[in-house]
């Protein structure tokens, strides 16, 4: 626990905070915090699974959690190259070469992203396979293109599965992948960020689509072949990581009604739910890889998207105007809230994985 106090309020992070707090409307219209997020390494912020290995998932849940109180798109960012390290952890094919990477993200030296959301959604019949990998010597050869990626920029690396040419299935529409490997992408050569269309928030998190073009990807930064191997042992974390945006979003919306809260015992009876969110997520993040972790996470997410909601509604609601105006904190967090029940997994694709 000292090791969390550390990380988390150590002076250089702090600073690195203030630096967000400040930068929070130019990231909202769309700058992308390139320095925050490598200074948040320099204080340490990527560093637990490096240190504890699965027994820092908590730490890095709590550091999506610090950074997403102050802004949601950073937090966002953060949760992307959280996830990354956890998946490199999780590697079942650890060569030096993800050695190597591993200790770059966990310094910050490197930032990076999760590319999943395709192939989650399409393991339950929600999407079709966007990737394909043709076997060659050395590696595999990538083609398609991902919509969106997040936390990218030249020289980012993110993770991607793709589906073994030959190996899909005779389903009807969307066909159900079968053989996938799961491997590391560098934002070089034959992969191209292309810019996608405006949301209305998260313009600061570089999403990017991602066109690959015969991109070539060695064995050494295959993560898992098949992916079915490593997929049940990251699943959970995933989640639990992602919970940390909308518990630290949660913590914001409470925090900007202090000065001005018209409804104390509603936002008290809120803080009481949040504080036991808090201590779930934290007990099913002790043992990731447990049987039943991965939908305690899901029913997690989703009664933290509940939460979240009504929080941000109130945080609105009680900042009046000054909260409406472009810019402002409480309409940036509204709309920022509102991507955390759609980001995979959303909360249509959660009931349909739990109705399963």
């Amino acid at each position: 626990m000292s090791a969390q106090i550390n990380a988390l309020d150590s002076e250089l992070l702090q600073n690195a905070l203030a630096g967000l707090k400040s930068e929070r409307a130019k990231i909202h219209a769309g700058s992308y915090p390139s320095e925050i997020l490598h200074a948040f390494g320099k204080a340490g912020l990527y560093e637990p699974f490096a240190k504890n290995g699965a027994k820092g998932l908590q730490e890095a849940l709590l550091s999506v959690q610090k950074v997403s109180e102050s802004c949601g798109n950073s937090g966002f960012c953060v949760w992307c190259h959280q996830a990354l390290l956890w998946y490199l952890l999780n590697s079942a094919n650890k060569t030096s070469a993800q050695k190597e990477l591993f200790s770059k993200l966990a310094s910050g030296e490197i930032l990076g992203g999760t590319g999943l959301s395709n192939p989650l959604k399409a393991f339950v019949g929600l999407d079709k396979m966007r990737l394909s990998a043709k076997r060659v010597e050395g590696g595999f050869i990538i083609n398609g293109t991902l919509a969106w990626v997040s936390n990218l920029a030249p020289g980012h690396y993110f993770a991607f599965i793709a589906e073994v040419e030959n190996s899909k299935d005779s389903q009807p529409c969307p066909p159900k992948p079968k053989e996938c490997i799961m491997a590391l992408a560098c934002c070089e050569g034959a992969l191209k960020l292309k810019p996608t269309t405006p949301f209305c928030a998260l313009e600061g998190s570089g999403t990017y689509a991602t066109q690959f073009r015969d991109y070539f990807v060695s064995e050494k930064m295959v993560l898992a072949s098949p992916a079915s191997a490593m997929i049940p042992k990251i699943n959970a974390g995933f989640v639990l990581l992602q919970c940390g945006m909308g518990l630290g979003m949660s913590e914001g919306a409470i925090r900007a009604m202090q000065r001005n809260c018209h409804n104390k015992a509603r936002v008290q009876t809120l803080c009481a739910q949040k504080e036991k969110l808090e201590q779930r997520v934290a007990k099913i993040a002790q043992n990731p890889y447990a049987k039943g972790a991965f939908s305690a996470s899901l029913r997690a997410k989703l009664a933290i998207i509940k939460l979240l909601n009504e929080l941000v509604t109130l945080c609105v609601l009680q900042n009046g105007a000054s909260g409406y105006f472009q810019g402002a904190y409480a309409s940036k967090l509204l709309l920022e809230s509102a991507f955390f029940g759609i980001v995979s997994p959303s909360q249509g694709h959660i009931q349909k994985i739990l109705e399963a």
